[in-house]
């Protein structure tokens, strides 16, 4: 959250907005008279509270907020009702469509203060909370990296000792040749970059993020897939990557690696769950006009649609106690949050899609 807070007023009466202003100095206002002209701003700009009229021409108050808490990129912005309207049956609909408090006019300006300065703490306190989560899920996949640390050198630690019995066989055999030697080196120097590679790749990965950077998207997704190369093998996992070179986002590039393999270990559970033979993973990424996509399909046979609109939920899980912690997914999208975006989920009884929204930047030449 930020420093000073954005607050997004709307009233259609301009005195009104001329006293709210007044006593809000101490924060970023940004301010309308009309309710579509504040849904378009919240599209582009990031608003930590809004205060909002519910008498307003065109479309009422109560609409607009309606239409912001169904948005899932504005729903958990909080909303102040500020109006002049006091009838009990306002009021109640006024919470019922997700306002967070209600003001009556006329008000007083400590009043006021109060209210706005009490929603920002408890989003404050949310913000952190959330905070909390990420790096709690981050230790809870440690253990299963290191895990997969271990698979992933297995095999090339056992095939650097077969070539040096190899060595011994020969020279043992008196058929030592330097054409032999070379090509027991050759093969061992494989072996070791492929662990070198691993162990850059896990060091990077525990690396805390602070501050986003500008990568390319198909970097991220070729380190993943290293990371995971041993395990999408032993799952007999064929992975098609198309994701463009050239596209680039600002992403906490961690936090995001997470993010997608979870997506890849969701798939390898349903693979596994569904008994799939022909497994097969399509990453895409698309440019937009105004923002870049990253596609995540599976053919592993779908999830039932009487739960994919809680899969995003916190403790949501369909896995059998002590696999499944219902926070891989949610935490997914907090970070998604964290970075402007926006992640949904298409699913048939074919497989699942996972689309990621990021906001659009540089492409290179």
């Amino acid at each position: 959250m930020k420093d000073t807070p954005t607050l997004l007023i709307v009233d259609d009466t301009p005195s009104n907005l001329d006293i709210l202003i007044d006593f809000l100095q101490e924060y970023n206002i940004m301010d309308t008279t009309d309710g579509y002209d504040a849904l378009e701003i919240l599209e582009h700009e990031t608003i930590d509270l809004i205060l909002l009229d519910i008498l307003m021409p065109n479309i009422d108050g109560l609409e607009v907020c309606r239409r912001i808490k169904n948005n899932p990129k504005t729903k958990h912005i909080p909303i102040i009702f500020i109006t002049s309207k006091s009838d009990e049956d306002t009021i109640e609909e006024a919470y019922n469509v997700g306002g967070d408090d209600y003001i009556i006019k006329p008000f007083r300006k400590k009043e006021l203060l109060s209210r706005v300065k009490k929603e920002l703490q408890a989003q404050k306190v949310q913000y952190y909370l959330q905070e909390q989560l990420v790096q709690q899920s981050k230790l809870a996949q440690m253990g299963e990296m290191i895990d997969s640390i271990a698979h992933q050198w297995l095999q090339p630690l056992s095939a650097i000792k077969n070539q040096a019995t190899m060595l011994e066989l020969y020279l043992m055999d008196d058929e030592l040749t330097p054409q032999k030697v070379s090509s027991c080196i050759e093969k061992q120097d494989l072996q070791i970059t492929h662990i070198v590679n691993t162990l850059k790749e896990f060091r990077d990965f525990f690396r805390p993020n602070v501050d986003t950077q500008n990568v390319s998207l198909s970097t991220i997704i070729e380190s993943v897939l290293l990371l995971l190369q041993d395990n999408l093998v032993h799952h007999q996992l064929h992975v098609i990557n198309h994701c463009d070179n050239n596209i680039k986002v600002d992403v906490l590039v961690n936090e995001f690696q997470h993010i997608i393999i979870n997506l890849i270990n969701n798939s390898i559970d349903a693979f596994n769950e569904n008994k799939i033979t022909n497994r097969e993973l399509k990453i895409v990424s698309n440019l937009y006009e105004d923002k870049v996509t990253l596609e995540i399909h599976d053919n592993a046979g779908g999830i039932p649609q009487h739960i994919i609109n809680n899969i995003f939920d916190m403790n949501f899980t369909t896995k059998d106690k002590g696999k499944g912690s219902g926070m891989g997914l949610y935490m997914s999208m907090v970070i998604i949050k964290k970075i402007k975006g926006n992640m949904r989920c298409e699913s048939d009884n074919n497989g699942t899609s996972f689309i990621i929204e990021l906001p659009l930047n540089e492409i290179k030449d």
